[in-house]
């Protein structure tokens, strides 16, 4: 439930993150691409308000963090980003493709729907390793973009997986002298994993916050 969210807290962590996409993308972005980023950003922002994930996360936080991984890891353009944030739209609130046309352009438009397309017509139950699930993309899309972009939607979904398995036992995480009273939180901004390099800070609201050691946010706040 949303009212069970600290909206205080969760914005900041939105706007964090945001940040991070800029800052880390690979492509050098302009600031007319800048400025139509911010503008989907404000636009899924609110177009997915009122609505929480399974993790209890805002929504808005799993669009963003496909756009971090479209942007940081596999090195996509200011058009990737933007259809990475807006990527949910159709499928999830009421805006329909012919509005977001209206809003941005046909290009994002046809993008972001074609990834609707995807999500409509794949079988749940497919892993992204299955040659049934490549054939999928490629019958359904011959834009490379919105393949790799679903690939990110897919590894956005199963990092998160990871995280709420890990979360759900503190004996998966072992801190030193044994106290396993110590209350601890997963960094949403790099979400690490069982296996992962990490370090941890203590924070006035989260307790230990959990982060890569290789995560930019955690540097610079360790810097600091």
């Amino acid at each position: 439930m949303i009212e069970d969210i600290n909206i205080l807290e969760e914005n900041k962590k939105i706007k964090n993150l945001y940040r991070l996409i800029l800052k880390t993308s690979i492509e050098k972005l302009s600031k007319e691409e800048k400025k139509l980023i911010r503008k989907s950003f404000d636009f899924a922002n609110e177009a997915h308000s009122n609505q929480v994930r399974k993790s209890g996360e805002l929504f808005i936080m799993h669009p963003l963090n496909v756009a971090k991984i479209v942007a940081q890891e596999i090195g996509l353009g200011a058009t990737s980003i933007i259809v990475a944030i807006l990527h949910d739209v159709i499928e999830d609130t009421k805006f329909t493709k012919k509005y977001i046309e209206k809003t941005f352009n046909e290009k994002i438009a046809n993008l972001v729907y074609s990834l609707t397309k995807i999500k409509n017509f794949q079988d749940k139950t497919l892993s992204p390793q299955t040659e049934n699930f490549k054939k999928l993309l490629l019958g359904l899309s011959n834009d490379a973009r919105v393949i790799l972009i679903k690939i990110a939607d897919r590894l956005h979904n199963m990092r998160t997986l990871q995280i709420q398995n890990i979360s759900k036992d503190l004996n998966n995480i072992l801190f030193e002298g044994g106290n396993q009273n110590l209350h601890y939180k997963i960094a949403s901004c790099c979400n690490p994993i069982y296996g992962d390099d990490i370090f941890g800070f203590t924070t006035i609201n989260d307790g230990i916050k959990v982060h890569k050691k290789d995560c930019p946010n955690a540097i610079y706040l360790y810097s600091n």
